[in-house]
């Protein structure tokens, strides 16, 4: 999709993408919190709390709050394409810093972090590397990027994307694709997992997907890339 038309889908995101994915019997908000809670445990393995975070591909700013809730001392700036989603995540989170996508300046400031919550799907295959070898420039050495993204592997997840208006020209990464990439950027694979195998009427299961995360039936998958110090 283009940036007018995520344009269109700003004030009524939410409700578009809660409408789509009613089989899980979970709303969207569980499944950017889910991101964040993943994030915090990698992070906390690595020793990481105090973090500037680059949210890229931001839309409405949605992770803000639960960025704030599981990093307290985060530094956090959100980028977006869509004007009208930049101005939707000023007005509902007065307190979060961010501003209109533009690529070509993105290494003036450096981050410890760039998360990209499913956004790599809608940008053009072509247009990856290009994404890609800008990000890795926004990073201080040894910086990550950390990408989730739909599982295309899963049929759930392609029926979700199907449903979804703003997803009508997705092109779903398979995840030996996303890892290649990121190495062909100059990333170094830090981490891998799937993720979300359960949903809320089987959630009794779901203290066990620690032991699924290689699985690849999970509807969603997590890659981290390193910048080498």
């Amino acid at each position: 999709m283009t940036e007018a038309e995520f344009d269109q889908f700003a004030e009524k995101y939410d409700t578009v993408l809660d409408k789509s994915i009613t089989f899980s019997g979970e709303e969207s908000s569980f499944f950017i919190e889910l991101k964040l809670q993943l994030l915090r445990d990698f992070l906390k393995e690595k020793g990481r709390s105090s973090l500037m975070v680059l949210d890229y591909g931001c839309g409405t700013g949605r992770s803000f709050p639960f960025f704030q809730r599981y990093f307290p001392a985060l530094t956090y700036h959100g980028v977006d394409p869509s004007p009208k989603s930049i101005e939707e995540a000023q007005r509902n989170y007065s307190n979060g810093s961010f501003s209109v996508l533009d690529l070509n300046s993105l290494g003036n400031v450096k981050y410890d972090l760039v998360f990209a919550a499913v956004v790599f799907h809608h940008i053009l295959v072509e247009d990856h590397q290009k994404t890609l070898r800008a990000l890795y420039t926004a990073l201080h050495p040894g910086g990550r990027l950390v990408i989730f993204e739909h599982n295309p592997h899963n049929p759930l997840t392609r029926k979700v994307v199907r449903d979804c208006p703003f997803d009508k020209d997705a092109v779903l990464l398979k995840p030996t694709y996303a890892r290649k990439m990121i190495k062909e950027a100059g990333f170094i694979v830090d981490h891998f997992c799937y993720y979300f195998f359960f949903p809320k009427w089987l959630s009794l299961f779901r203290s066990t997907e620690v032991l699924l995360k290689n699985v690849p039936l999970g509807a969603q998958y997590m890659v981290v890339g390193r910048k080498a110090q």
